[in-house]
């Protein structure tokens, strides 16, 4: 079976159109996703449709958290337009109750067995903190992925794709879907076949003109929604 792991989809309908055409066109049969379906941008009915028919297992992110607390009116609306443009706030006027319902109660991590192999998903890190990881983080820090007994852990949240090995443990953080932070700007995800037990990295180009009118339409004085695309 081939899995795709992707993650910070961030309402990037159009992003993940492309990435999941390209999943199609190499067999994939399901896929994880690793939080932040929301946040940022506003393709939020869109992304759902796309993602439907698909074979998926699920976890939420920090932005999960942001727009349910907006919602129960414990954090300022304006605050988080203010950081993060109008995503959330789209998304709570879009969404349906089925879908508001399932974005809620997404659990933080999973752990998930395929041919006896300990696999466990979590958004930002497997203590379950808010806390970024990069490939240039501080060692001690990547040790800490060490002191799980898992197989493979896959983690998303800093939106930079990368890999490492800590004692017996494969570390995987597949980059983002929405708004990769790397250069080019291409959608990342990672392919894992599980029969040969093998992953590999992959950069998905797609059209931004019509994500980028949509920036112009809901957020025009949020220049980073746009530049950080252009990197």
């Amino acid at each position: 079976m081939k899995i795709g792991i992707l993650s910070d989809i961030h309402a990037n309908n159009y992003a993940l159109e492309a990435v999941l055409n390209y999943l199609i066109l190499n067999k994939v049969n399901k896929i994880f996703i690793l939080g932040d379906f929301v946040g940022y941008y506003y393709g939020v009915k869109e992304m759902f449709n796309l993602l439907e028919s698909w074979d998926c297992e699920s976890i939420g992110g920090n932005h999960e958290t942001i727009i349910k607390d907006i919602k129960l009116n414990r954090i300022s609306q304006n605050e988080v337009v203010k950081k993060y443009g109008s995503g959330h706030m789209v998304a709570l006027e879009t969404m349906t109750k089925m879908q508001t319902v399932f974005l809620f109660n997404l659990p933080p991590s999973l752990l998930i067995e395929i041919n006896k192999k300990k696999i466990f998903l979590c958004h930002a890190n497997p203590w379950l903190s808010s806390e970024y990881i990069y490939s240039n983080s501080d060692i001690s820090l990547l040790k800490k992925f060490g002191e799980y007994d898992y197989d493979y852990i896959f983690f998303g949240h800093s939106h930079y794709p990368f890999s490492f090995k800590i004692n017996n443990t494969v570390c995987i953080n597949p980059g983002s879907v929405g708004q990769p932070r790397d250069k080019y700007s291409l959608s990342s995800l990672v392919i894992f076949d599980t029969v040969n037990d093998t992953f590999s990295f992959h950069k998905i180009p797609y059209d931004k003109t019509k994500l980028f009118d949509d920036i112009q339409n809901y957020d025009p004085n949020n220049n980073y929604l746009r530049t950080v695309l252009e990197r």
